[in-house]
């Protein structure tokens, strides 16, 4: 596990320790993980207007970065995305969505979605 001296170290670095950081990566993802490396695709299903401010975050509702703002993602889009990962063989579809709070409906919404991608999957 990383230290916080150590993860500023690597933020702060120059680019003439680049070499050597991408060297020592390698080392702990071989260790870790031997020769494979895990592709995942995420899709954002809800973006920006989050009443949360978490600093680190573009959606966030102080946040100035120039995102796209949608309440949810149009189907061809989140369909499409869960058919690249098929394609290509890829590890996993991971689903993001912006804010902390849902309402029920907004839930069985995305839910319903979910499921129709599962059928789909089972079909191809």
């Amino acid at each position: 596990m990383i230290n916080r001296h150590s993860a500023l170290e690597i933020l702060n670095a120059n680019a003439d320790s680049l070499p050597n950081l991408i060297e020592q990566a390698y080392q702990q993802r071989t260790k870790y993980k031997g020769n494979h490396v895990s592709i995942q695709l995420l899709t954002n299903v809800r973006s920006g207007n989050c009443t949360q401010n978490c600093a680190y975050c573009a959606q966030s509702r102080d946040s100035e970065a120039p995102i796209e703002k949608y309440h949810y993602v149009e189907d061809k889009k989140l369909y499409g995305d869960n058919d690249l990962v098929d394609e290509m063989h890829l590890a996993r579809h991971c689903i993001g969505l912006s804010g902390i709070r849902f309402a029920d409906d907004d839930i069985e919404k995305l839910a319903e979605r979910i499921r129709k991608m599962k059928k789909n999957e089972s079909t191809t």
